[in-house]
């Protein structure tokens, strides 16, 4: 998990990543007997993905396994009932501190997602690179690899059951032995 304190991964080795998971309720009835309330959902911390340095925080994770119900987003989206599979309503993925893709210090970007619902007839919702809270300007991504320089300003894509329903994207590529407008190489 992330220390909210230091925004750094923690260093104590008992203290680890806790899910916790909100599976619903039981109800009897004489008439009907028993049946489940589901309304499956997981909570975790903002954590380190595995030493890597990337970031995740997950909120309003909810899992559909029914076959003869959906989740009310599944159904938002026009789902079949027998509908399986996860709803995200807000993920972000950050980027390791040590990549600094902003010339003045570390990125000021961010992966998010908003309403990905993902299974049964594809995906729908919107993932994107966005700026993070409390930074200003864009959220540029800045990398190099092997001469090519490569700028990312904005970036989004919209999908709807696996059909892209909209983009955004604004950069710039820098190709070795091309010159600009301006006439810079």
């Amino acid at each position: 998990p992330i220390d909210t304190q230091t925004n750094e991964p923690t260093t104590d080795p008992n203290y680890l990543t806790t899910i916790i998971v909100t599976a619903g309720s039981f109800a009897y009835d004489t008439k009907t007997g028993f049946s489940f309330e589901k309304n499956i959902t997981f909570s975790f911390p903002k954590s380190e993905i595995l030493g890597t340095g990337f970031t995740l925080d997950v909120q309003g994770l909810k899992i559909d396994l029914s076959d003869t119900s959906n989740i009310p987003e599944a159904d938002i989206d026009g789902r079949p009932v027998d509908f399986k599979g996860v709803y995200i309503k807000d993920a972000t993925i950050g980027f390791p501190a040590h990549w600094n893709h902003n010339p003045n210090g570390p990125s000021r970007g961010e992966i998010k997602a908003h309403n990905l619902l993902c299974g049964t007839g594809g995906i729908s919702g919107t993932i994107g690179l966005e700026l993070k809270p409390n930074h200003t300007g864009s959220p540029n991504i800045l990398a190099s690899f092997g001469g090519f320089g490569i700028e990312l300003d904005e970036f989004d894509i919209t999908f709807q059951q696996n059909s892209i329903i909209g983009s955004n994207i604004h950069g710039k590529l820098k190709i070795p032995g091309f010159k600009d407008a301006t006439g810079t190489a």
